[in-house]
């Protein structure tokens, strides 16, 4: 049944993901997961993208659920397997959705997540230092951003949605951030490549000191398309459309809520684990 669900969703789904970024190895960037989403009863079908955050615990976008609390989803997540091309499919258990967040809970992946260097963690980077003395969250201030080396990481748009599926072709695609905001901040489209519409929830990620150590400070929060003529309509819109990318920052309480109801035990435990 499982099966018959997710091929289901695959075919009413038309994925397009990062168009004319830099290719990248999905393996070196385990955290990425590919979210398939479907709303009880209906056929109205959702990609979108997201970050491992702990073998039990994926974060994205809020937009990805837009008809919550009203609408009960149905969803399959796809997570890669280190050192193969093969992947895991874990059922979407809960979802908890607060602010531009959502987290959801699945079944415990059993692979480790945090290998001995130089093999990368499988897990995303977040912003917290967990310690006895004090609150681990630390906020971004979206504005610091702005002077930041910053990429987006996501899945490679494919023409055919079966293969977008099943691919394990990654990009990521360098931004230069602008305010918009207190939470939120956008990028122009460069010749650099763009996300497209369902990257919506894959990782901002922004080196926040000299170490360059990648940390995921925010997500993908919507994409906006300029209309190339008077004759353009938005359901023939393409990734080459896409003018801006908007972005949500970690900046408020939302996320540590999101996480303390779905896994908070199991996100402080992998930085321990990975030595973050």
């Amino acid at each position: 049944m499982f099966a018959v669900v997710f091929a289901c969703m695959a075919l009413l789904l038309g994925v397009q993901g990062v168009h004319n970024g830099d290719d990248i190895d999905w393996n070196r960037h385990g955290y990425l997961v590919k979210i398939l989403l479907r709303e009880r009863n209906t056929d109205n079908a959702t990609a979108c993208t997201g970050t491992l955050i702990s073998p039990s615990a994926v974060l994205t976008s809020i937009k990805c659920f837009p008809n919550l609390p009203e609408t009960t989803y149905d969803g399959v997540l796809i997570i890669a397997l280190p050192k193969t091309k093969k992947t895991l499919k874990r059922a979407m258990l809960s979802v908890h959705a607060e602010g531009e967040v959502a987290v959801i809970k699945i079944h415990k992946i059993q692979t480790k997540v945090c290998e001995p260097a130089p093999a990368p963690p499988r897990v995303a980077r977040l912003n917290i230092k967990p310690t006895l003395l004090k609150t681990p969250w630390n906020h971004v201030d979206p504005l610091d951003l702005v002077y930041k080396h910053c990429r987006l990481v996501g899945f490679k748009t494919e023409d055919d949605p079966i293969d977008s599926v099943e691919s394990s072709k990654a990009m990521s695609v360098e931004l230069k951030l602008k305010e918009d905001s207190e939470t939120l901040m956008f990028a122009e489209v460069s010749d650099a490549g763009t996300a497209c519409w369902d990257d919506i929830g894959a990782p901002l990620e922004c080196a926040l000191n000299e170490e360059d150590v990648w940390v995921q400070v925010g997500l993908l929060d919507s994409i906006y398309a300029q209309p190339p003529n008077e004759d353009w309509d938005v359901s023939n819109a393409t990734c080459s459309d896409i003018k801006t990318m908007r972005f949500a920052v970690f900046a408020d309480e939302s996320l540590p809520r999101s996480v303390e109801l779905i896994d908070k035990v199991g996100v402080f435990a992998v930085y321990d684990d990975c030595e973050f």
